[in-house]
């Protein structure tokens, strides 16, 4: 069934706000789900990749996609920390009438490992070679080989080989810009927005981004 259904592996968008300071915003993966709660794993930080710790009873808004595409939007609070295999905590479960849809999400992004290279605008600094860990219509992530071989908000040049299943490869070539570095589970990886892709090479970024999550969906229907 299309909507807001949240499953075991959905990603959650965590937004925190402590009083006076600015919200700040996470990441996490549903783990696990009961008649009460929504455990997740730990999460992290969206800018510094960082994990942190959170009081019992501490508010947070959480925002998800749906089967349908759209994101959808609760408030809930934590309940309580749980040992499982990985450490989790404990999200109250929202009543389906407390989920409210709020936007229909611009692009689809899929966890997806593409051949990447990586070209500097200063010549002077190192090229790469690399694979993707996610992608969508405005951007991507990257793996990166060494924490310090890219710096925040530089602009580079990307080569994306994308292999769809006819057997067809189509080449895109695009800058981008580096929005933000994390380190998770010792894997440095990099954020990077978009810039100038051409409109024919974003509707076949898109293309392979919905073939990606149909494969994704026959698999997990199987």
């Amino acid at each position: 069934m299309k909507g807001p259904m949240i499953k075991i592996g959905t990603k959650l968008g965590l937004t925190f706000k402590e009083p006076g300071l600015q919200a700040d915003e996470y990441y996490c993966k549903v783990v696990d789900i009961n008649d009460n709660y929504l455990l997740i794993d730990y999460p992290v930080h969206k800018q510094t990749g960082k994990t942190k710790f959170f009081q019992i009873g501490a508010s947070f808004k959480v925002d998800f996609v749906g089967d349908d595409e759209a994101v959808y939007q609760f408030q809930t609070t934590l309940a309580d920390r749980v040992k499982m295999n990985v450490p989790a905590l404990a999200l109250c479960k929202p009543e389906l009438e407390d989920i409210e849809r709020i936007q229909r999400r611009q692009f689809v992004r899929v966890d997806a490992t593409i051949d990447a290279a990586i070209h500097r605008q200063n010549e002077d600094k190192e090229a790469f070679t690399t694979v993707t860990s996610d992608i969508s219509g405005g951007g991507l992530s990257l793996i990166v080989p060494r924490e310090d071989l890219l710096d925040i908000h530089e602009v580079i040049n990307v080569w994306l080989v994308l292999s769809f299943s006819s057997g067809k490869y189509h080449y895109i070539q695009t800058a981008g810009q580096v929005v933000f570095l994390q380190l998770r589970n010792g894997i440095h990886t990099a954020s990077i927005k978009f810039l100038g892709l051409k409109p024919m090479d974003q509707q076949l970024v898109i293309s392979y981004c919905f073939e990606k999550q149909r494969e994704m969906r026959k698999k997990e229907l199987s």
